[in-house]
């Protein structure tokens, strides 16, 4: 059975790409694999709460404004 793909976070794109950050800065900066990363920000697999959590004391996001519909 193939997997279901989600939407895409597409806030979180531009967030990154406003700072010009390449998907592997973002995995770095939030410990985890590149392929995870790339996995994740396409919509195939859920960032963990740990991982937003990461993201929101690295960069001091609102996670309701990149995770959640406005």
């Amino acid at each position: 059975m193939a997997k279901k793909q989600r939407k895409p976070h597409l806030k979180l794109k531009a967030f990154r790409v406003e700072r010009a950050l390449t998907q592997e800065d973002m995995a770095k900066r939030i410990g985890i694999s590149i392929n995870a990363y790339i996995l994740k920000e396409n919509g195939y697999r859920d960032f963990t709460l740990s991982e937003v959590a990461a993201m929101v004391n690295e960069f001091s996001l609102d996670p309701n404004k990149i995770f959640f519909c406005d």
